[in-house]
């Protein structure tokens, strides 16, 4: 009988101690994170700005910004990672294959199959809502 109710309390006492914690946090996985994703911005119904941004499977990360003026594209590229808490970090440390200073380093959160921008040092390009769809 004694090892019945030691056994009924650890019981207990884990569950308490879970419910305790909030519930588990979900950390997206590498397949779901893998991908490449697009950003418009339109004016007058046509696209005036693009950004794609490929989260590569060797945790490589390239970033492109397309004006669609005619200028050709700035290119940077660095690493990415998935954070304890579920979020992905992107840094980016190459503008055009020259080393940028500051290292631009950005959180995503990983919503409804595609990114949005929780935090960072400049939220790429001062937006304040930055939201990229896999594509």
């Amino acid at each position: 009988m004694r090892i019945r109710a030691s056994w009924f309390f650890s019981t207990l006492l884990v569950v308490v101690l879970l419910s305790a914690c909030g519930g588990p946090v979900v950390i997206p996985g590498y397949a779901e994170v893998v991908g490449v994703y697009s950003m418009s911005i339109m004016t007058n119904n046509s696209p005036a700005f693009e950004m794609v941004l490929y989260l590569n499977d060797d945790y490589s990360a390239e970033l492109s910004y397309d004006y669609l003026a005619g200028d050709p594209p700035i290119f940077e590229t660095g690493t990415w990672l998935i954070n304890s808490d579920g979020t992905i970090t992107v840094r980016l440390t190459k503008a055009n294959g020259v080393a940028m200073y500051p290292v631009v380093s950005n959180n995503f959160a990983l919503e409804n199959g595609g990114l949005t921008a929780v935090s960072g040092d400049d939220l790429i390009l001062g937006m304040d809502e930055l939201r990229m769809q896999r594509i």
